[in-house]
């Protein structure tokens, strides 16, 4: 993501790129416990992207194991 700042800061300016290297520092400082990365808006959309992209490969459903 640091990379990536680099890239916002050129086409959106360096008000954006801090923006992007702030959530950088929050995720390096999410704990499970005191920070869940929930609470991160950018990790749950990331997450939620990812979950639709597997589940839209997989014809609309999504299989997920349990072990027991």
């Amino acid at each position: 993501m640091r990379d990536a700042a680099l890239s916002v800061k050129h086409r959106a300016g360096n008000e954006r790129a801090a923006d992007v290297l702030h959530t950088v520092q929050a995720i390096e400082k999410a704990g499970l416990i005191t920070s869940p990365p929930h609470e991160i808006e950018f990790l749950q959309i990331f997450f939620e992207k990812g979950v639709s992209f597997l589940a839209q490969r997989a014809g609309g459903s999504l299989r997920v194991p349990v072990n027991k």
